[in-house]
């Protein structure tokens, strides 16, 4: 009986303060991830409510950007909340390279509450991700383009081999993210190497040594992609190189 006239205090005590009981964290994506466009990306969140409190049932996702704020996408309308989860085909057209997109959930009925033993719960008014990346298509290879692997090539598992580019805009504060990719591009890509910094100069030859693994899908087709960001600079969009089709085996 105290316990619950302690809560019932709380409660009141809160709601003078204009508090939002629902209360939801989005766990993904964390912040900094980098998705690609026609990749299947999942968006989960975790309901931190406290007991007893009614959550309202389904949410809306949608994509935003963090310089204007404004709306850029609807990924979903009417989802579960108890799901936790959404899987999200990202659309190969009409979303531009971008470091600064964030991911908004928003309860679907912004009006919906609950009154609690006289007092009324409002729902949250939107949870916003960390900002995440997104790139797609094959980038300009005046700007950005790979030249190993090459096409056709085989690379076998527990060689080093080396991986190579040239970046005509590669400034000082100008880093690259390497990823292995099979020739589905909704599979999840595997990171090589995270935010290599870059060495600034005209038909910049770059490069980074790598270690094939084992665990590799072996005679698979893959290729890699390059993402380069500019760390310092808000107004450049990253830029993004895919290279051609080549073979991992035993």
């Amino acid at each position: 009986m105290l316990t619950q006239l302690f809560v019932l205090c709380a409660l009141a005590i809160q709601s003078a303060n204009a508090a939002y009981w629902h209360r939801v964290n989005l766990t993904s994506p964390a912040s900094n991830t980098i998705w690609l466009t026609g990749q299947s990306v999942q968006i989960s969140w975790f309901n931190i409510t406290p007991e007893g409190i009614p959550f309202p049932p389904t949410v809306n996702l949608t994509l935003h950007t963090l310089n204007n704020k404004t709306w850029v996408h609807t990924i979903a309308n009417n989802v579960n909340t108890t799901l936790y989860n959404y899987n999200w085909n990202i659309p190969t057209k009409n979303l531009p390279n971008g470091d600064n997109y964030y991911v908004m959930l928003q309860p679907n009925r912004p009006e919906w509450n609950k009154v609690v033993d006289g007092v009324t719960l409002k729902p949250i008014v939107q949870e916003r991700s960390s900002p995440i990346v997104i790139v797609g298509g094959a980038g300009d290879p005046n700007q950005l383009q790979i030249r190993q692997p090459l096409a056709g090539q085989t690379w076998y598992a527990g060689q080093t081999r080396f991986i190579q580019w040239s970046f005509q805009e590669a400034t000082p504060d100008a880093v690259i993210t390497i990823l292995l990719q099979e020739k589905n591009n909704v599979a999840t890509p595997t990171v090589i190497a995270y935010q290599i910094p870059a060495i600034p100069g005209t038909q910049n030859i770059l490069g980074h040594r790598w270690v094939v693994p084992r665990g590799l899908k072996r005679s698979r087709q893959y290729f890699i992609r390059l993402v380069a960001q500019y760390t310092t600079a808000d107004n450049k969009p990253p830029v993004s190189a895919i290279g051609p089709k080549f073979t991992i085996s035993s």
